[in-house]
């Protein structure tokens, strides 16, 4: 555990040090009765080459299991930036297929947004996610990701993200997920802003 969490560290310097932004995760997955899971996820995040602090927030979400395809989730973040703190709450619910080492995942999430004297965002997320099990403890992906601001529907994408990672599996309980982001964002705006991200969740299970 003790150097599973210094690697955590160093290697989020190291991303950090190479593109836009470092994001980094430590995450909390308990089983509850019902079907049902808690998470709780710590992150932390940096702009500029590691040179400056972004944001910081803390995610509660409790995910009900349907069947063996269909999830519901909802989870509350409470986020902390340099002058600024959001409350996010959301529902999403995910539809995840797989064949022999092949996996498929659909996720809609509806997000709402609330900054101090600001008007509420809105915004609805549409990702989708294929993943291959190269060994029993290595599963690479790919994901794709567009933004809808409530209004905008279909007709209006704020943002995209193209992701690209892999997870591995320290043991049954113990999680690793490496991956690469390319954002776009205020793609409604005369000027958008094109992002390159380098993350690292660490995720243990109760």
């Amino acid at each position: 555990m003790k150097w599973s969490l210094i690697f955590f560290f160093i290697l989020n310097y190291i991303f950090a040090a190479i593109d836009n932004q470092s994001w980094s995760s430590l995450n909390f997955k308990i089983d509850a009765p019902f079907s049902t899971k808690l998470n709780i996820e710590q992150s932390l995040r940096f702009e500029d080459n590691l040179s400056q602090f972004k944001q910081t927030f803390t995610e509660i979400s409790i995910s009900y299991k349907i069947n063996d395809l269909m999830r519901i989730d909802i989870p509350y973040r409470y986020s902390i930036y340099k002058n600024k703190i959001k409350n996010r709450i959301s529902i999403g619910s995910s539809i995840k297929l797989n064949k022999k080492k092949i996996g498929t995942k659909y996720r809609l999430k509806f997000q709402n947004i609330k900054e101090s004297d600001k008007p509420i965002e809105i915004t609805f997320r549409n990702k989708f996610t294929i993943s291959y099990k190269v060994k029993k403890k290595i599963e690479p992906f790919i994901a794709y990701e567009i933004f809808n601001p409530y209004g905008q529907m279909m007709d209006g994408i704020d943002e995209t993200r193209i992701s690209l990672g892999s997870q591995i599996k320290i043991n049954k309980k113990r999680y690793i997920k490496f991956y690469y982001i390319h954002k776009k964002e205020d793609l409604l705006k005369a000027k958008n802003n094109s992002l390159y991200i380098l993350g690292l969740d660490y995720s243990l299970s109760f």
